[in-house]
């Protein structure tokens, strides 16, 4: 619910921000001349001061001016530092811009950003600036047309966009279109430095960058449908963004977890056996044979697309006509080790989820994800003494109540029944 609370509010945002530009634009045209409009390179001061009398309108704008400057530019300053920091993890530009200050925050990345800013200003024109920023911007948007459509293509089970849009690909081809003329139109310097940087980076890439990168891109499980490698690292990386996202509505995380059934491993248990355990459950509630389910989690599931971090594993599969999630958690204590590692994992989530909809499944172990990171969950996990306890540490929240409802006792009546009934009865009892 409050994801989707916090989508109703950027909406809301979007549209009153919008509402208010063409306001502000239809005032500018009911108390300007459209020839001087035209002209003016200041609209808002001199609609403001046509509208209030004396210079205090024209006071308020410049007040108002000066206020938006400082908050964009720092803004744009910390946002901007996003980049240099980002290219330093993926070893593009110097390692340092990569570290962190004291409070979490890129320090060198800004310094160097704000630095760059403020010797630009100060020794280019301004109108100049203004012209190769708004160049960048544009080619930053076409780059992300040229994403879209990359990503699309790659057909990255992890990538599970919020948003699609429509008209797939020519609103992105459109986009790209576009910028390239609206580059152009802003002037010829404008277009030669931005193709000339753009040169210059590419070969930074290539003579610099190329050899020290780690990961390539999702072009490459574009490629991979050609014959050639895919780059497993981004499917970690989605993951990430997936758990920062958070579940949607329609995936209900807690319920896959609270409806999973546990399996304890002895000790000594090897893999297999956990495998052999969850295939077993899993196959009963999918009407399926076991067999072929562990064959499939056997051949299915590369190492890429099973993020094992911290002692967790995540090992899932997506079959046709799948109607719900469901999942098997299997503990050991002593630790399983998976064929082709090393490090043992104590904690294992089988999943079998819907091919039509990967995304809900990925959604959903993107979550798993973000709770297995949490640095007390293996301790919590081992000492959990019971099936309740285990998945307690899955749903530790504020918003959760566990209880155990037993079929001899006074609990038996609220078997089976949904929270919302249960406040409509006790509501309406005296």
């Amino acid at each position: 619910m409050g994801l989707n609370i916090l989508g109703a509010k950027k909406t809301s945002s979007l549209q009153v921000a919008l509402v208010a530009v063409l306001l502000a634009v239809l005032g500018y045209f009911a108390v300007l001349d459209t020839a001087e409009l035209r002209a003016d390179l200041t609209p808002v001061a001199t609609a403001a001061e046509v509208l209030m009398p004396g210079r205090i309108g024209l006071f308020a704008v410049v007040a108002a001016a000066v206020a938006a400057f400082a908050s964009t530019g720092n803004a744009g300053i910390l946002s901007a530092a996003r980049y240099p920091l980002a290219m330093s993890r993926d070893r593009l530009v110097w390692g340092r811009l990569s570290r962190l200050g004291r409070h979490g925050t890129p320090t060198s990345a800004i310094l160097v950003t704000g630095t760059t800013m403020v010797v630009c200003i100060l020794l280019l024109d301004v109108r100049a600036i203004a012209g190769l920023a708004s160049a960048f911007m544009l080619l930053i948007f076409g780059l992300m047309n040229l994403a879209v459509i990359v990503m699309r293509e790659s057909r990255i089970a992890a990538y599970d966009p919020g948003f699609r849009s429509p008209a797939y690909p020519w609103t992105q081809l459109m986009g790209i279109a576009v910028t390239l003329v609206l580059v152009l139109e802003i002037g010829l310097l404008a277009a030669v430095f931005t193709g000339g940087l753009t040169a210059a980076c590419v070969a930074w890439y290539v003579f610099y960058a190329r050899h020290r990168v780690t990961r390539d891109g999702a072009i490459y499980h574009l490629f991979a449908r050609l014959g050639r490698r895919q780059d497993p690292g981004l499917d970690r990386e989605l993951m990430e963004i997936l758990a920062e996202q958070g579940v949607r509505g329609e995936d209900r995380f807690e319920e896959v977890v609270a409806r999973a059934s546990v399996v304890e491993l002895a000790p000594g248990a090897r893999y297999d056996d956990a495998v052999n355990a969850a295939v077993e459950l899993l196959a009963q509630r999918l009407a399926t044979d076991a067999e072929a389910l562990a064959v499939r989690f056997a051949e299915d599931v590369p190492p890429a697309m099973t993020p094992v971090s911290g002692g967790v594993g995540l090992p899932y599969i997506l079959l046709g006509g799948v109607p719900r999630p469901e999942m098997v958690i299997v503990r050991s204590q002593s630790g399983v080790v998976p064929e082709g590692d090393s490090a043992p994992v104590f904690a294992l989530f089988f999943m079998v989820g819907d091919r039509a909809r990967a995304g809900r499944a990925l959604r959903i172990l993107a979550q798993l994800t973000a709770h297995a990171d949490q640095e007390a969950f293996l301790r919590s996990w081992n000492v959990a003494r019971d099936e309740q306890e285990l998945k307690e540490v899955m749903l530790a929240d504020e918003r959760f109540l566990s209880l155990q409802v037993g079929e001899n006792s006074g609990s038996a009546e609220v078997a089976g029944k949904a929270l919302r009934d249960l406040e409509e009865r006790y509501e309406a009892s005296p």
